[in-house]
């Protein structure tokens, strides 16, 4: 251990110096609270006054002060620590620290000064950190909740290459986009491209299904809520997603169906930059670059009186389509290939498409888009042995448009489709019931085998096989 001895000795004028240096105010005042030492630095908020040859109690009558935390620590023979205001109605935080002698008599009292504007800043930096630290746990615990997406844009297509550059392009900018396409063809994926090639891509980016919330629930999910804001609330309080997505994005999917009540203070928000959590009364301030998807027709939704018109404008800065599938047919089997190594990756399979399965694939319309093909390559690697089946499967498919290669699409009479004149769940049933009559031929009308390669449990195939009588 080390020895006092075992360290250089200093001057008093290199002691003095150093004190001299100190950032913080430092005051040496005897029992009488008489000053027999100050830096410069003490005097912060006094001049023309200063500390030295003064007595504390006197500067209390004067006004320099209005209370001296020295004097009061040589009273209570105890540190004190208070702020004080100055005459220039500034405020200095003071510690005095009394050194008592061996019978409790008070030797001297030494003060430390500080400005009190600098120790709100700090408190100001730490509060602001310690709310982001918030925020992001309150982000990871969002993100953790939503289904997480593959951030790969798989394509070939000149066409899809050209919008991705287009994105990229569009990123570097602050406006809102207003993404369309039919469901299944990525929309959050390119959005999510915008918002990695933005300058906003170290901050959240916060994903948000508008269908999902209800309708009752959509003020607080949006703009968050203080603590017992309502029965059932937090006792914490909730941020939003205007919260969540501070300084970053906020996708909005599905954007058609937000409720037109809240379209309005939605409306506010991005006009002013400010909001109201719900049963809060000081505004929030934000940042938040949002981005829009949807597959329906805004313009019929504003003839209709969903969706408003001046919502409409503001969310639709930059205009974004996505085209379908069937408008890209040089990504069908390319995708496909995709999907299928990935499935081959996961079960340890080395399956491949054959000629037909291919030839198959790329007639079809895909209404459902990347995401109906990547489902259908699931089901493929699961049972490829029923290649024959899936194919027919797809050549049944009800309500198809032409084909890629502009070919009218076949319906297969098994399938129970009867024109135009059916309705979309009766469409859906047929379909069910030739898929499910086509497996059970298949495996020798043996329920188990059957209901194990679609993916169901006997007891439901067996319902199933009630309700469809015919089968």
């Amino acid at each position: 251990m080390a020895r006092y001895s075992d360290f250089p000795l200093i001057s008093v004028e290199e002691l003095a110096l150093v004190l001299e240096k100190s950032h913080d105010g430092i005051i040496i005042t005897d029992c009488f609270g008489n000053t027999v030492y100050s830096t410069p630095s003490a005097d912060y908020g006094i001049a023309p006054y200063t500390f030295k040859n003064n007595n504390v109690r006197n500067m209390v009558k004067e006004g320099i002060f209005n209370h001296s935390v020295i004097w009061e620590a040589t009273e209570k023979k105890r540190p004190i620590t208070k702020a004080v205001k100055t005459l220039t109605g500034s405020y200095v935080v003071s510690t005095a620290t009394p050194l008592l002698d061996d019978d409790k008599n008070v030797l001297m009292v030494i003060t430390n000064v500080r400005d009190d504007n600098e120790l709100e800043s700090c408190a100001a930096v730490l509060r602001e950190a310690t709310s982001n630290i918030e925020r992001y746990k309150n982000v990871i615990n969002y993100i953790s909740g939503t289904k997480k997406r593959s951030q790969n844009i798989i394509t070939r297509s000149e066409k899809m290459l050209q919008l991705i550059s287009y994105l990229c392009k569009v990123a570097v900018n602050e406006s809102a986009v207003l993404i369309t396409g039919e469901s299944g063809t990525g929309k959050e994926l390119m959005s999510s491209l915008i918002h990695e090639s933005s300058r906003r891509n170290i901050e959240p980016f916060i994903p948000v299904n508008c269908a999902a919330i209800p309708r009752d629930l959509a003020e607080s999910e949006f703009f968050g809520y203080q603590k017992g804001a309502f029965s059932g609330a937090s006792g914490k309080g909730k941020p939003g997603f205007f919260e969540l997505a501070h300084r970053g994005t906020l996708f909005l999917d599905e954007v058609a169906e937000m409720p037109l009540e809240i379209q309005s203070k939605f409306l506010r928000v991005l006009e002013t930059g400010q909001f109201l959590r719900v049963g809060g009364t000081s505004p929030i301030q934000t940042s938040v670059r949002i981005i829009s998807a949807t597959n329906r027709n805004l313009s019929q939704c504003i003839r209709e009186g969903t969706f408003r018109e001046d919502l409409f404008y503001r969310l639709n800065v930059i205009p974004v389509q996505i085209p379908p599938l069937r408008e890209r047919s040089g990504d069908i089997l390319y995708l496909a290939d995709y999907f299928l190594d990935r499935a081959n990756t996961r079960n340890n399979t080395s399956y491949t498409l054959s000629a037909n399965m291919k030839k198959a694939l790329t007639k079809y319309d895909w209404p459902g888009n990347v995401r109906e093909l990547k489902n259908f390559i699931e089901r493929y690697s699961i049972m490829p042995d029923n290649e024959n089946i899936l194919i027919e499967s797809l050549q049944s498919q009800p309500l198809r448009g032409t084909g890629s290669k502009g070919e009218s699409a076949d319906v297969s009479e098994d399938s129970g489709y009867n024109g135009l004149s059916m309705s979309l769940k009766e469409v859906s049933r047929a379909a069910e019931s030739a898929y499910i009559k086509k497996m059970l031929e298949d495996c020798g009308g043996n329920v188990t085998l059957s209901a194990k390669r679609l993916g169901i449990h006997r007891s439901m195939l067996h319902r199933k096989i009630r309700d469809y009588v015919d089968l």
